[in-house]
């Protein structure tokens, strides 16, 4: 809000379960496969950035606040 005045505009971006290489970071195999298995339902990563996209392409006086994106399957 303090550089409306300025026009730059901010969105707060809140990606739900992205499809990364996450599920696989983790060195406790048991943590590896519940991530997987949650991670199965997850979005591309080009779904988010269309999502980005989207909220940049707005014209000048639209400001896009925040985007919640999640796969349609997450429940949260």
């Amino acid at each position: 809000m303090e550089l409306h005045s300025q026009n730059i505009r901010c969105t707060i971006i809140s990606p739900g379960a992205v499809a990364t290489e996450l599920p696989e970071s983790s060195s406790e195999e048991s943590d590896q496969k519940e991530s997987a298995e949650f991670y199965k339902m997850a979005a591309p990563a080009g779904s988010i950035a269309s999502a980005i996209a989207y909220a940049i392409e707005q014209p000048d006086e639209v400001e896009s606040t925040k985007l919640v994106i999640r796969p349609t399957a997450q429940d949260f």
